[in-house]
């Protein structure tokens, strides 16, 4: 969706990052124009600009012309589509010769990241993997269809799917945008819904994906307050892509460290739901940044996964 960017981004950040009650790291924005409004094109309205990618996640506003947003979604991700094709044909030879290569996405950049194929883009990913956060592979209002909810690629490429439990938009949970739209009798979407790749990679037959679903967040961000396992498991991952199932069942659960209990696990699939690492009390936005989403809860202490780090904090 656009917003409009922010004039002269780096000196802004060095600014900022001067003062400790502004440091951009817990930033709710530090890119664009916070004044820069993006109202739906679909929106009857003569206040400010609308563009036509910007849209809305309002249940009732996607409910009152399921057609045109079911097609409007689709022309969003045919967007980042032909923006990959770009970036594929287009890659350093220092990417083409990289040991591991992996594709990231989060939220929209998630729902792409798992369903983007390229062929070129695949030879690649066998040496990585494929990471999809905040994104549950499902069919629900950010799909035009079932058929469209699938994941892209070679069955063998390593996958990592990581969600909240809570997540308000595309979880099972009643509170989520994908649950009010698909439980309406003018909605649409898979029902019921499971709120994580698992049961979407499993139908597919891939071979080596692991879901993770964050258990006591209510975030759809990560890093909020599950920031500490959310980065140990991907370090994990990025370490070794096609070992991590191993690894993440003998280090995080049951006869490890137990921040992960295994759900499920099927010829290569397995469902994990973890929970954070540290047992702080999360602390109101204000103790954390002016600049954070004023909201939220954090849990703002800091551990880096490993043998010294994990000695230290006594878990």
């Amino acid at each position: 969706r656009y917003k409009a960017p922010l004039k002269n981004l780096s000196s802004r950040l060095r600014a900022a990052n001067t003062r400790q009650q502004n440091l951009s790291f817990w930033c709710e924005n530090v890119v664009y124009d916070p004044t820069s409004g993006c109202t739906a094109a679909m929106e009857n309205q003569t206040s400010s600009p609308s563009y036509p990618l910007c849209y809305s996640s309002d249940p009732q506003a996607i409910l009152s012309h399921t057609e045109d947003w079911r097609a409007f979604y689709e022309r969003v991700f045919r967007l980042r589509q032909l923006e990959l094709d770009y970036v594929v044909a287009h890659l350093p030879e220092y990417i083409r010769q990289a040991p591991k290569v992996f594709l990231v996405g989060e939220s929209e950049g998630g729902m792409v990241a798992a369903r983007y194929s390229n062929p070129e883009l695949e030879k690649l990913l066998a040496s990585g993997g494929r990471i999809i956060l905040q994104w549950s592979c499902e069919s629900n209002y950010y799909t035009s269809c079932s058929e469209d909810a699938g994941v892209g690629g070679a069955k063998s490429t390593p996958i990592l799917n990581m969600i909240s439990a809570h997540d308000p938009y595309f979880s099972a949970s009643p509170e989520s945008v994908a649950f009010k739209v698909a439980n309406d009798p003018r909605g649409y979407g898979q029902w019921p819904l499971t709120g994580n790749c698992f049961a979407k990679l499993l139908d597919q037959g891939f071979e080596n994906a692991t879901v993770i679903v964050l258990a006591h967040t209510i975030y759809h961000g990560l890093t909020v307050n599950t920031a500490n396992v959310a980065r140990a498991l991907m370090k994990a991952f990025l370490a070794e892509p096609r070992n991590f199932q191993h690894m993440a069942l003998k280090h995080f659960g049951r006869g490890g460290n137990e921040l992960c209990a295994e759900l499920q696990r099927s010829q290569g699939r397995t469902l994990l739901r973890c929970h954070e690492l540290g047992s702080e009390t999360t602390v109101h936005a204000s103790e954390v940044s002016a600049c954070a989403y004023q909201s939220y809860e954090f849990h703002k202490e800091y551990y880096d996964y490993g043998t010294y780090e994990m000695c230290a904090s006594g878990i």
